[in-house]
């Protein structure tokens, strides 16, 4: 692949669906998408399982003050709220 080609894909993952589907198929990856109001719109079976639920329909609009203890949820809202403010990423977290 060239330069040109490998932004293109990653380009293409910006795309909500893409992204959904290529992670419905490394469910040992967890991986979720939420709006600016922390919904979920998107999440794969490695996420479902890692919170015990059957299927990733279980977490769809809901946020992690529904999915998780208060302690973990106020903490997963921080670093949302750190990506959409700096338009930094966070890794290994």
């Amino acid at each position: 692949m060239d330069e040109q080609e490998i932004r293109s894909f990653l380009e293409s993952l910006a795309e909500p669906g893409l992204a959904v589907r290529l992670f419905a198929h490394l469910p040992s990856i967890v991986f979720c998408i939420k709006n600016r109001r922390q919904v979920y719109l998107a999440a794969n079976q490695g996420f479902a399982d890692r919170l015990g639920l059957s299927h990733p329909d279980k977490i769809i609009g809901r946020t992690a003050m529904d999915l998780f203890p208060a302690d973990l949820a106020e903490a997963y809202r921080a670093q949302d709220d750190l990506v959409l403010r700096t338009g930094s990423q966070l890794t290994n977290r």
